[in-house]
């Protein structure tokens, strides 16, 4: 599948006005445009055929009944927390796991162990400062597998062949000045 790589631009998917707008305005001062979702169902087709430079997700976001039984599939703690369904979609279509970014309440064993199973970070609310941190340590990492984030020019014509490196004039061993 080909994914449409939007490097800059951000998914945050929470349905608490208070931490989406936190988190849009750091985004937004960072550079980057933000898209949000509420509930799993739009964060998966978020997720479907777009990659995001960075994936926010809160655990508990409303499920529509549609989804009730694919969760259920998935194991209780994905039906207790819909939103690692949405952090095992990012991972599946090709987001690294630092920018895969559980943020959430809940201090759980279990969902420690789920984020360490779906590979992505894991990091409680009420700590904006190690989420910025997290960003700042990542920002120029470029995600494995997606095109360049640096911006080389593509070459457009026929393939031309370098001409040979000359070597650098020799030194001038005169010391006397």
């Amino acid at each position: 599948m080909i994914f449409e790589d939007k490097l800059e631009t951000v998914l945050v998917i929470d349905d608490e006005p208070f931490q989406t707008e936190w988190l849009t305005d750091y985004f937004k001062a960072r550079g980057f445009e933000v898209v949000q979702a509420e509930d799993l169902q739009s964060a998966l087709d978020a997720l479907e055929k777009t990659r995001y430079r960075y994936v926010v997700i809160d655990l508990s976001i409303p499920v529509s009944p549609a989804l009730a039984q694919p969760l259920a599939a998935l194991g209780p703690e994905f039906f207790k927390y819909p939103g690692l369904m949405a952090a095992r979609k990012a991972r599946s279509t090709g987001h690294n796991s630092f920018q895969v970014i559980v943020y959430s309440v809940h201090d759980s064993d279990d969902v420690n162990s789920y984020t360490d199973l779906i590979v992505c970070r894991y990091i409680l609310k009420g700590r904006p400062r190690e989420l910025k941190l997290h960003i700042e340590d990542t920002i120029k990492r470029e995600p494995h597998g997606w095109r360049s984030l640096s911006k080389r020019p593509v070459p457009t014509g026929p393939a031309t062949r370098k001409s040979p490196r000359q070597k650098p004039a020799p030194k001038n061993k005169d010391r006397s000045c």
